[in-house]
């Protein structure tokens, strides 16, 4: 989803030094990596391999459920306090089972202070827990079992949250109050409550959000790792959210193509960026790929009529007159191969 996005990953190394933003890349065990140990409770099984940090929980021996081994790490947030936007991202798959989720167990983050306010992830195979307070209902959404997801929490102030995952919005509103405040930090594990169970995480993200144009991380390059970023809000339902306002370049409320052929120009990477298929064809290559055959032609007649509003969304019509017809159909058979 992003991030947010339910599209291609890619792999990137980022540098911590950048106090906006930090980056876990699951490359080492998080206590190699600035985190702190918190609990490591029936020595769960823990490695890491591909870029994956993996956590196998199961049932302590003579362990009445709920129970079971648990693996907690923590990193504070302190240096975030009083940011007026904040974000927390991660990629996480696990098999835990659904009826972990209410001890518990499963998968498990949270942005969390001390007498503040909270957002607490409880993650199974196929379902995931939002909990903001007790007296707050908890939020429930359903999840593709057996593949990793994006999850995305972006936070503005007092004013708004969103939650993402896979790209689209599971859940937003207003918020108890702006976080981080009182002795932040966010909390990582995996915990059996009732079954053992397999969790691997392949990053986790945080910071502030993004507002300059292209440059995602705000170093002063506009490089892949803006260009991961970007990607998520030119591909999803987030390239309309205010987290996404970093990616409108040219300033029209969302981001497309436009947007994208801004970013190539301000590209600094001596690497060349690879292509966005949604964007790197023009008409009548309509299915992008490269000729101009029978799909492109199914999908003119598909849009034969007036085009919608707004008239952007209509790439079939080749003449830009406001509508795809003969003239369009004219256009495309011209071009065909």
């Amino acid at each position: 989803m992003f991030i947010r996005f339910s599209v291609a990953i890619l792999l990137v190394t980022v540098s911590n030094a950048h106090a906006d933003v930090f980056s876990y890349e699951a490359t080492a065990f998080p206590d190699e990596a600035g985190w702190n140990l918190l609990q490591n409770y029936c020595d769960p099984e823990l490695w890491v391999e591909e870029g994956w940090f993996h956590q196998h929980v199961e049932m302590c021996p003579g362990d009445p459920p709920p129970g079971g081994q648990s693996s907690v790490y923590r990193r504070s947030l302190e240096e975030y306090i009083g940011v007026e936007t904040f974000f927390l991202e991660w990629v996480v798959e696990t098999d835990a089972d659904a009826s972990e989720l209410p001890w518990g167990g499963g998968a498990h983050i949270s942005a969390w202070s001390n007498g503040g306010v909270n957002y607490l992830f409880w993650i199974a195979a196929d379902l995931v827990e939002l909990d903001r307070d007790n007296a707050i209902p908890s939020v429930f959404v359903d999840i593709e079992p057996g593949v990793p997801h994006t999850y995305r929490l972006e936070l503005y102030g007092d004013e708004l949250y969103v939650w993402f995952i896979d790209g689209v919005v599971a859940d937003s509103g207003l918020p108890q109050g702006p976080y981080p405040i009182f002795n932040p930090n966010v909390n990582m594990r995996a915990k059996a409550s009732w079954m053992s169970h397999s969790t691997r995480w392949s990053y986790v993200r945080w910071g502030t959000i993004a507002e300059n144009e292209g440059d995602f991380d705000s170093n002063g390059e506009i490089d892949f790792y803006d260009l991961y970023f970007f990607q998520e809000c030119l591909t999803t339902e987030a390239g309309g959210w205010a987290g996404c306002a970093w990616a409108d370049m040219d300033g029209s409320g969302n981001t497309d193509c436009d947007d994208w052929a801004l970013f190539l120009e301000a590209w600094t990477d001596p690497a060349d960026p690879p292509g966005m298929a949604e964007c790197d064809c023009a008409p009548p290559d309509l299915d992008c790929n490269g000729s101009v055959g029978p799909f492109d032609l199914a999908l003119l007649l598909g849009s034969w009529g007036p085009c919608p509003d707004p008239p952007d969304d209509c790439p079939a019509d080749l003449n830009s007159d406001g509508s795809v017809g003969a003239f369009d159909l004219a256009i495309l058979l011209g071009s065909w191969g």
